[in-house]
C-alpha cells in the first residue's frame, strides 16, 4: 500500500525518517549544515554589506573578502546566505531581475573572459559576442537593468597567474570599476594563500605595516576582534589619507579613524584610543580599565548618550 511521504514541498521531519526512502534520507544527510561562531559572524557581515545595496544608498559601498583553504566552507556559506536572502531572481516582461549576482572567475582569465563570465551570470543570450569594449558596456548596462544589489565573485584566486605569479591587473581593475560605477557591495571568495597577493597588489595606498604584531593588537583591543569594526577604522583612516595626500596609514590617521568611528560607540565605551599611545601591548591594557563585555555580534556599533559612558553592570557591590 502506498504511503504519502512528508517530503514533497516541505522539509522532511527527521523524526519520521522511517517513512522516507534511502535516497531521501541520504539527501537529508547532504543538507546537514554545521553552523559555528565564525560561520555565523561572516553571515552577519554579509548581511551588513547587503544593507548598502538595498537600504542605504552610498557611492562607497563596503566590500568583503572571504578567504580560506579548500574545504573551509566558503561556498557553503554563500549558498546558505543566498538560500535565505530576502530577494529572489525574477523574470519580468522587461527582463531578468537578479538582486544578488554570483560570478565564477574563469581560470587564467583575460579581461574579455571575465566580462563574458559576468554577462553569462546576467543572462546575456550571447555572452562572448562583441569586442571587449562592447562586452564591458553590456556588463554595466545589465547590472543596472537587472537591479543588482550585491555581487559575489568566487574563485578570486584565479586572478593570479600560477605560471608567472603575476596578478591579472586589468581584470582586477575591471572588478573595481564595476563596484565604483554600480555602487553596490562586492563579496570576493578565494583560497587564502593564493588570493592575498591579489588584494595586496590592488591596495590604494603603500604598505602600512598593519600586519605587525603590535599594530594588530591595537586593532584587536579597539574592535574586540570583529572584522567589520576593524574595517570601520581602516576605511575612515584611508579616506583621510587620500584626502590629505598621505601615501600610507599611520598612527595619527588610525587614531583619527578610531575617534570618528568607534570612540563614541558601545564597542569603544570605557576604552582609550589604542592608536594614540606609544607602545601598546597586553601590559598596557592590564594597566587600563577592563574592556567592556562583548556586544551583540555583527551589528553596527551604536552611539552612546552624549552624557558620557553608561554605568557598567559589573560594578562591585557596596558593602553593607
Amino acid at each position: 500500500m502506498d504511503q504519502d511521504l512528508p517530503y514533497e514541498g516541505t522539509s522532511p521531519d527527521p523524526r519520521q525518517w522511517r517513512a522516507l526512502t534511502k535516497a531521501q534520507r541520504i539527501d537529508m544527510v547532504e543538507q546537514v549544515l554545521l553552523e559555528h561562531e565564525r560561520f555565523n559572524t561572516l553571515r552577519e557581515r554579509i548581511d551588513y554589506c547587503a544593507r548598502f545595496g538595498t537600504e542605504i544608498e552610498t557611492k562607497n559601498p563596503p566590500c568583503l573578502a572571504i578567504l580560506g583553504d579548500t574545504g573551509a566552507g566558503k561556498t557553503t556559506l554563500i549558498d546558505t546566505w543566498l538560500a535565505n536572502a530576502p530577494l529572489r531572481v525574477m523574470e519580468t516582461p522587461e527582463g531578468s531581475i537578479i538582486p544578488y549576482l554570483y560570478v565564477l572567475v574563469p581560470s587564467s582569465p583575460k579581461k574579455k573572459g571575465a566580462a563574458a563570465a559576468f554577462l553569462g551570470a546576467l543572462h546575456d543570450p550571447n555572452p562572448s559576442r562583441g569586442t571587449e569594449w562592447d562586452m564591458i558596456r553590456r556588463v554595466h548596462n545589465l547590472i543596472k537593468r537587472c537591479k543588482v544589489k550585491m555581487i559575489f565573485v568566487d574563485e578570486f584566486q584565479h586572478l593570479m597567474d600560477k605560471d608567472t605569479q603575476q596578478v591579472a591587473k586589468d581584470v582586477a581593475d575591471f572588478l573595481k570599476d564595476i563596484t565604483n560605477k554600480a555602487h553596490v557591495p562586492m563579496i570576493v571568495m578565494g583560497k587564502l594563500s593564493e588570493a592575498e597577493p591579489i588584494l595586496e597588489a590592488n591596495s590604494p595606498l603603500d604598505p602600512s605595516g598593519l600586519q605587525d604584531e603590535e599594530v594588530s593588537f591595537r586593532f584587536y583591543y579597539a574592535s574586540e576582534g570583529y572584522l567589520g569594526w576593524i574595517m570601520e577604522i581602516i576605511r575612515e583612516a584611508a579616506i583621510r589619507a587620500i584626502d590629505t595626500g598621505c601615501n600610507s596609514l599611520n598612527m595619527p590617521l588610525l587614531a583619527a579613524g578610531y575617534e570618528a568611528r568607534l570612540a563614541g560607540t558601545e564597542v569603544g565605551d570605557g576604552k582609550v584610543n589604542p592608536f594614540s599611545m606609544q607602545g601598546f601591548t597586553q601590559a598596557t591594557v592590564d594597566q587600563l580599565k577592563p574592556a567592556p563585555t562583548k556586544k551583540r555580534r555583527g551589528s553596527t556599533p551604536r552611539r552612546t548618550s552624549n552624557k558620557g559612558p553608561r554605568k557598567r553592570k559589573t560594578q562591585e557591590r557596596r558593602e553593607d
